[in-house]
């Protein structure tokens, strides 16, 4: 399971086999249209959404007022207390986002910009660090007060009692799949084709 960035990469090498979608009944009848037939893999040649979420804002109440723009990662208050991703398009889709360039229709000289408004970020120090789902335990622990998150995961952290907010900013955040697909180098495909299509 991975997003849609990696997998392009794997499509494009051959790592993955072409899904039977004779097989996948279950999918055709039951997807959301949104998750059917994606840029990177039109079709879902080769790809089936897992899991569905969002990327947006999490933040400590104890620590930041109610948060409702991007903006927020920029303020200085925060100086040493914001965690931001180390994923390359996430990072740059929320760099777009403060800028009010929509992502989907960015162009190479928006990804400059974006680039500069994250820099800018960085060198007024405040930024804590980079990080990869370890931002979680972060922002539990206080360790940075504000966020760029995952829905799933801020959601799995207020299940277990944390007093976590999770909230998409007004500029936008983004919609990720998670998703299923088989390697060439699989023993079992057929087995594999039968569990997604029992997910649906």
């Amino acid at each position: 399971m991975t997003n849609g960035l990696h997998l392009g990469k794997a499509i494009a090498l051959g790592y993955l086999v072409p899904l039977d979608h004779s097989k996948l009944p279950n999918f055709a009848a039951n997807a959301a249209p949104k998750v059917k037939n994606p840029t990177w893999d039109p079709n879902n040649t080769y790809t089936l959404p897992w899991t569905v979420g969002l990327t947006g804002i999490a933040y400590n109440p104890k620590y930041v007022d109610e948060v409702k723009s991007i903006q927020d990662l920029w303020n200085p208050k925060y100086k040493g207390k914001v965690g931001m991703m180390a994923d390359a398009q996430e990072i740059a889709n929320f760099g777009m986002f403060s800028l009010g360039i929509d992502p989907d229709k960015s162009t190479e000289a928006d990804w400059k910009k974006a680039g500069a408004k994250l820099q800018e970020q960085r060198d007024a120090g405040l930024v804590r660090k980079y990080y990869e789902n370890d931002y979680v335990d972060a922002l539990a622990r206080g360790d940075v007060w504000i966020t760029m998150a995952w829905s799933g995961d801020i959601f799995q952290q207020v299940a277990k009692g944390k007093d976590l907010k999770f909230v998409v900013p007004e500029e936008g955040g983004t919609i990720w799949t998670d998703n299923m697909c088989i390697p060439k180098t699989a023993q079992n495909p057929v087995d594999a084709l039968t569990l997604m299509d029992y997910v649906y």
